[in-house]
């Protein structure tokens, strides 16, 4: 492995990325490179952007967690250097922790540290006086963020006493004062919530308000242009409808509430206390009711990855009393498209087929874009061979220069060899990626069809989990075209399947309830499709044009069923 200099850049606030912080960084990193005389790294991408150091949250969760495990592993070449601003930006954390488990590993890898402020290297773990110097460092940087953490708190207690907000952000349907001293609300928005909660009080849920909102096109509160029932559901659980305010802070990398931490009175209420308590009551009511048996099945195999081609909305699972669940689209759940011309279909024919599908008749080699491509061709090697070549001419370039051969001529050849040195490490970067993508997707295709197997034998939830995440995994998108008449039994769904991995597959599910009749991966008139464009008024013309022909075939065939 050739040495390197890996550029770290971290701050805290997503702020300082609009300022000079992120341009500074760089130039000194680039500026350091060249004197080095070591190549840049430009494949990691060592940047954590508006992580703090404070907890040590970037060597747990950020890309400085990355580099410290390949330097545990032996994967930075001796001799290579950690370029930073300064030391802060390696660790805010105690002294001792920071040097302990961020700086020591680093150089016990051979890595050196180097700070940009101060303009010092720190290669040497047993190097007393270059040791007490990083350890000074760190224990400065930890002891800024301290006094600065104190005189937050400090100034959110006197704001809170002040009644200040303690920043500018609030929900959607207020806004800051004028002379920033509270938020008040902005009344159209107030309206449509007061209206929302009675609604909800005399017997609407969220998809039932949702597809009244919609229906009666009432603007949204957000600005987007169509309202969903998850929003609904968050806006009726926010307590800021009465005026509170819940605080948060990062644990573990998650976000947690602060215990103690609800300040009351805060923002200004929408509704009483009384008509809060009335509509948390009949939510928790609701949800008790509607809340089937745990720890059995996870319902749907394909939720957030399943679009409607015909309006490029997500297909959700249907369960209404005494019927089979069913799969629809999510716009005529949120009352945005006129019933006649939604069309539904079984989901567990859907599922079974196309689980039979994956499992059966996809191949590890069509989960990419060109089919034919060689997945177990291993070019790192040629590439290498040919990287030495580039190398050795480099060598010989340099010795004819030393040996008084005309400098202009041989720095020209220099500077295109150098190019092709470049363009040839990062293919070998690409290849080895693409070889670690190809065992991935081998391994997770294989994984799929061993659970697949043994989904006929058991139906435990952990198992279905498990089958969800190995799909989601694998899988990029799916697009469905349904088609039948709304209230024939028989079925048809034209399915194509988007890889992660680049492969496209397309299918047709043919379906009577609770029956799959058949599966046909062979439809080679329609492979040239692209459903997701379907609903494009202008991309998706020659889609329409294709489906519309093969729509009345399918329901000619759907016809001669039903006479049968």
């Amino acid at each position: 492995m050739e040495p390197k200099i890996y550029s770290y850049i971290r701050f805290s606030s997503m702020s300082q990325r609009k300022g000079s912080s992120f341009d500074r960084q760089t130039e000194l990193i680039e500026a350091y490179a060249k004197r080095k005389g070591l190549p840049l790294d430009d494949t990691l991408k060592l940047e954590d952007l508006g992580m703090s150091a404070y907890k040590g949250d970037n060597a747990l969760f950020g890309k400085l967690s990355v580099f410290l495990d390949l330097c545990k592993k032996g994967k930075i070449a001796k001799g290579s250097v950690l370029a930073l601003e300064q030391i802060d930006r390696l660790s805010r954390q105690k002294w001792d922790d920071s040097f302990q488990e961020i700086a020591k590993p680093i150089m016990q890898a051979g890595v050196t540290i180097y700070s940009f402020y101060d303009e010092k290297e720190y290669s040497d773990p047993k190097d007393f006086n270059s040791m007490s110097q990083l350890m000074a460092s760190l224990h400065q940087a930890h002891q800024f963020s301290l006094r600065l953490s104190n005189r937050r708190k400090d100034t959110n207690i006197r704001r809170r006493n002040e009644n200040i907000p303690l920043t500018s952000l609030c929900p959607l349907w207020m806004k800051l004062k004028n002379d920033k001293k509270g938020f008040e609300l902005i009344k159209d928005k107030a309206v449509i919530l007061k209206k929302m909660v009675k609604d909800y009080i005399k017997g609407y849920g969220d998809t039932t308000l949702c597809q009244k909102l919609n229906e009666e096109q009432v603007p949204t509160i957000s600005g987007f242009k169509n309202w969903t029932s998850s929003y609904i559901s968050k806006i009726l659980t926010h307590p800021a409808l009465i005026g509170e305010y819940h605080p948060k802070e990062i644990v573990d990398g998650k976000s947690k509430l602060i215990k103690d931490g609800v300040i009351k009175d805060y923002y200004p209420s929408v509704i009483t206390v009384n008509e809060w308590l009335l509509l948390q009551s009949i939510r928790k009511e609701k949800a008790t009711k509607q809340r089937g048996p745990t720890g059995t099945s996870v319902a749907n195999l394909f939720t957030g990855i399943l679009f409607d081609a015909r309006d490029g909305m997500t297909l959700q699972r249907l369960v209404k009393a005494k019927s089979m669940p069913r799969l629809i689209s999510s716009s005529y759940r949120n009352g945005l498209s006129h019933k006649k011309f939604i069309l539904t279909f079984p989901y567990e024919p859907f599922e079974n087929a196309l689980l039979y599908f994956l499992a059966n008749e996809v191949q590890l080699n069509q989960l990419y874009v060109d089919n034919n491509e060689n997945i177990v061709e291993d070019k790192t090697e040629i590439l290498t061979l040919e990287l030495a070549d580039i190398e050795a001419r480099i060598s010989a370039t340099e010795e004819e220069i030393i040996s008084g051969g005309n400098p202009r001529f041989y720095i020209k050849l220099l500077e295109k060899l150098g190019i092709k040195k470049t363009e040839k490490e990062s293919e070998i970067v690409n290849e080895r990626n693409k070889q670690s993508r190809n065992e991935n997707c081998a391994t997770e295709l294989s994984d799929l069809k061993a659970l697949v197997s043994i989904k006929k034998h058991i139906s435990l939830s952990d198992l279905r989990t498990k089958i969800k995440s190995k799909i989601y995994r694998l899988v990029e998108s799916i697009h469905v075209l349904f088609i039948g008449k709304k209230k024939s039994k028989f079925k048809t769904a034209i399915v194509q399947i988007f890889f992660k991995t680049g492969g496209i597959k397309i299918l047709v599910i043919e379906a009577e309830e609770k029956l799959v009749l058949s599966i046909d991966s062979k439809q080679n008139n329609i492979e040239q499709i692209d459903l997701r464009l379907f609903c494009d008024e202008v991309k998706g013309k020659k889609t329409r044009e294709i489906m519309a022909k093969k729509e009345i075939e399918f329901l000619s065939i759907q016809q001669a069923r039903v006479k049968k």
